[in-house]
């Protein structure tokens, strides 16, 4: 028997070199052509948001890395898993031929053709290192890609960890930025500067009310808009209330029908309360309608010092217990000093009205009323610091302990524009009523002794009104009976 061939031909299924290579050009040809399209351009006159462009920046820069990475990645490990197919490939046949030439070789040596035999020996040793030489390459192919998938893994981290850097920066600059601009803003509103700085600001009325009510509350009137009022459908918060319930009583009857929620941590609130009074006793008949809780409002759920303030009440103010007296002086020109009697100080629980409305389940507000004897600067911070604000339709609030500007006079009040200015633009609440543009100052005798010029004044906030509020505006509001419904 003659040996005709000692290598059985390559299989269909292998890939040759320049087969290899012309996949991988056309594969970084579509590569190409994919990273290098430009996105389509935007219209004209485009302008994008100011809310979105840390996140569109980020998937800008997602959407590159991948771009760019995956098709370096993706032809790299072609490459070598094709190389290790095509190692594996040969080692077959090599591996077909030896057993091919076994079998060839122990039929030589049955009919006992010995020259052919000793040339398949040698063929057979041939194949055997060819074999080895070829199972050994395949080992290292396995090993370089093992090597490649490991590397290709790393920097995958790598670079993810770097655009998760960088995205954490980019919220770190665009919170700076967001900062930075609040900080101007008060700024500017509060020394009246430049264009956006009235210094008259907080002194004039800037939205319509088209239905004005003055509700009466708290020895004073103040000014509600029923202009898109939620009739028997609203939540009303009440803070400062002492033994004056007019207001909220007010809103829990018809036309309103509100849900009534009073929070004062007085002594002599809770006194009341739980007296002999009338009024109270026909509050606790209503406890579907009107609740007193008894802490009151602040910056944060905390329990705070709240001293003895006038007509039994407790506020945040410390009022000085020594004053020069005038009347008291010596020859050589120095004035004795006056002792007043020190505030009864009071530890208070207060909470911020965020906390408040998600542990009552509120997620709107009607109308905010705040009468808290100067609280109501830490109150509004919190309002507008945690967006509270943005689920509140209206704020009624008294002023309390606050001065005009020396350069302008007494309609300009510094820390009342930069409120007003914040209210604005962050929560879109604007005033629609002030019962005075200047105020008034309190006509106290302690305060007069002590030097103060303590002014107060009453103001109302609201959103601008709907459309439709506007075109009702000379229609009666709607009234509800118990009997008839609407």
């Amino acid at each position: 028997t003659t040996l005709v061939s000692i290598r059985r031909p390559p299989s269909s299924s292998s890939l040759s070199r320049s087969e290899i290579s012309s996949i991988i050009i056309i594969i970084i040809i579509i590569m190409t052509a994919t990273t290098t399209t430009s996105p389509p351009r935007p219209p004209a006159g485009h302008k994008s948001t100011t809310g979105g462009s840390s996140s569109l920046s980020s998937n800008k820069k997602n959407l590159k890395f991948w771009a760019i990475l995956l098709p370096y990645f993706l032809i790299t490990y072609l490459f070598f898993y094709i190389h290790v197919i095509q190692r594996a490939s040969i080692r077959g046949e090599i591996q077909q031929d030896l057993h091919h030439h076994y079998r060839q070789h122990d039929l030589l040596k049955n009919t006992g053709g010995k020259k052919e035999s000793l040339a398949l020996q040698k063929s057979l040793k041939a194949l055997e290192e060819d074999y080895q030489k070829e199972t050994e390459e395949l080992q290292k192919s396995i090993q370089l890609l093992q090597e490649q998938q490991q590397l290709q893994l790393q920097q995958q981290q790598q670079r993810k960890q770097e655009i998760h850097t960088t995205n954490q920066d980019d919220e770190i600059i665009t919170a700076l930025q967001n900062q930075i601009s609040v900080l101007q803003h008060k700024l500017d509103a509060y020394l009246g500067w430049g264009q956006d700085g009235d210094p008259f600001y907080s002194s004039k009325v800037h939205t319509p009310c088209h239905k004005f009510h003055a509700a009466q509350g708290s020895g004073h009137a103040y000014g509600l808009c029923l202009d898109d009022f939620p009739y028997l459908n609203c939540v009303v918060y009440e803070f400062g209330i002492r033994e004056q319930v007019e207001f909220g009583m007010e809103l829990t009857e018809e036309p309103y029908g509100c849900e009534v929620h009073a929070f004062d941590p007085s002594p002599i609130t809770k006194a009341w309360y739980n007296g002999p009074s009338p009024t109270a006793m026909k509050l606790q008949r209503k406890p579907g309608k009107w609740k007193l809780y008894d802490y009151g409002g602040g910056f944060a759920d905390e329990t705070i010092t709240l001293r003895e303030y006038n007509w039994g009440q407790v506020s945040i103010y410390h009022y000085p217990e020594s004053v020069i007296n005038p009347q008291n002086c010596t020859v050589s020109g120095h004035c004795r000093y006056h002792k007043h009697k020190a505030q009864k100080v009071h530890q208070l629980p207060v909470r911020s009205v965020d906390s408040i409305m998600k542990e009552l389940g509120h997620d709107r507000v009607a109308v905010l009323k705040l009468d808290v004897e100067g609280s109501e600067y830490r109150m509004l911070e919190n309002l507008i610091d945690s967006g509270a604000c943005l689920k509140i339709d209206q704020i009624l609030l008294e002023w309390h302990h606050y001065d005009f500007d020396l350069r302008y006079g007494l309609s300009s009040i510094p820390i009342h524009n930069v409120f007003h200015s914040m209210l604005k633009e962050k929560c879109g609440l604007e005033q629609f009523w002030i019962h005075d543009p200047t105020g008034w100052p309190s006509n106290e005798k302690l305060y007069a002794e002590m030097g103060l010029t303590l002014r107060y004044n009453i103001a109302s906030f609201k959103r601008p009104s709907s459309a439709a509020a506007k075109e009702a505006a000379n229609k009666p509001p709607v009234f509800f009976t118990k009997n008839h419904g609407t």
